[in-house]
């Protein structure tokens, strides 16, 4: 069988100091209210709830999980770090220098680039799961009940500036694995959609691999999270994230490695450098929320990855692919190879 490898590109070993800023700035905020909500449901009598909605929802569906919460000390969440740069992409028509301008320009307030208020077209688009092997299971006692959770990101930025951010989660069962098993999904199986997104936009999926015993309930906390990073995302100014110019050339090489395939040309430069730039920020988020999540109830979690497609204003693909991508997830000693694809 022949497919494309995704690039071995973890955006969070990319971050620029910007992103790193704000994505645990945004965290942090997360993170204490999942403190305080655990500490309510141990004891109620000495921890009350404020009257944050977010608090009030996530009271709620951690509530259903009452039992499997730690009684001890919550680990405290390590925070971000800035990353190194990747080299400067070659034979993609756009030099450092254009990339360099262009950044100058949304640094400058110039939203030209940014698109039309108005949508160019409505598209949907979805990523599917196609095989899931495992190259070696883990250490626990029979079979791995194994699941993919996916947290899928359509990312905007209007004419005027402002960001606008669609976030949906999702829980699929694989089933059962041990050592050399390899199952094919026919047809394959849908883990992300997305449903009528206004184009020109970037779409990211943030891949969870798990077994079911620890990721099993907790989609529901994941959801009401997220939620919450949608509504303090959108509506807010993208040039209000960053302090400089340097930060968004930085973001450019890390967009064509994630985005690959097609060529990025100059007349979408900008649009792919907030696109990139977004996908980061909200990677480094779920990122973050993913480890507290599984903080609170279990430490074991395969490490995440993320794959993208940018569709330009007419809804065609302009970075990225629709060819079966291959990922492959690991920890500890368990390995699994999953092949995944966007339709």
């Amino acid at each position: 069988m022949n497919y494309m490898k995704h690039p071995t590109i973890n955006l969070l070993d990319h971050l620029p100091p910007e992103i790193v800023h704000e994505a645990d700035r945004i965290t942090g905020d997360f993170n204490t209210t999942l403190a305080r909500v655990r500490d309510h449901l141990l004891d109620p009598q000495r921890h009350k709830l404020s009257a944050d909605p977010l608090e009030q929802k996530l009271a709620k569906s951690m509530g259903k999980l009452k039992g499997r919460l730690g009684k001890g000390k919550a680990k405290s969440i390590p925070t971000l770090k800035a990353g190194k740069r990747l080299s400067w992409p070659t034979a993609r028509g756009v030099t450092q220098q254009d990339v360099q301008a262009a950044a100058e320009r949304i640094m400058a307030g110039d939203t030209s680039g940014f698109g039309q208020a108005t949508p160019r077209a409505i598209v949907s688009r979805a990523l599917n799961i196609s095989q899931l092997t495992c190259v070696q299971d883990t250490i626990e006692p029979g079979k791995d009940d194994m699941v993919i959770g996916t947290v899928a990101t359509a990312l905007r930025v209007l004419a005027d500036g402002t960001i606008s951010t669609a976030v949906v989660t999702k829980q699929t069962d694989l089933g059962q694995f041990k050592k050399d098993d390899s199952t094919t999904f026919n047809p394959p199986k849908p883990i992300a959609s997305f449903a009528n997104v206004e184009t020109p936009s970037v779409l990211s999926v943030h891949l969870v691999l798990a077994e079911a015993d620890i990721a099993g309930g907790v989609n529901a906390v994941l959801k009401d999270l997220v939620d919450g990073v949608e509504n303090r995302l959108n509506n807010k100014k993208f040039t209000a994230l960053f302090s400089s110019a340097t930060a968004l050339v930085a973001v450019y090489p890390v967009g064509v490695a994630v985005l690959g395939g097609a060529v990025i040309t100059l007349s979408s430069l900008i649009a792919i450098i907030v696109g990139v730039a977004l996908l980061m920020l909200a990677a480094a988020i779920v990122a973050q929320l993913l480890l507290a999540i599984f903080h609170l109830f279990r430490d074991e979690i395969f490490p995440t990855q993320s794959v993208a497609l940018a569709l330009d204003a007419a809804g065609g693909v302009e970075g990225g692919t629709t060819a079966p991508i291959q990922l492959r997830f690991s920890r500890s000693v368990a390995v699994y190879d999953a092949q995944i694809q966007w339709v």
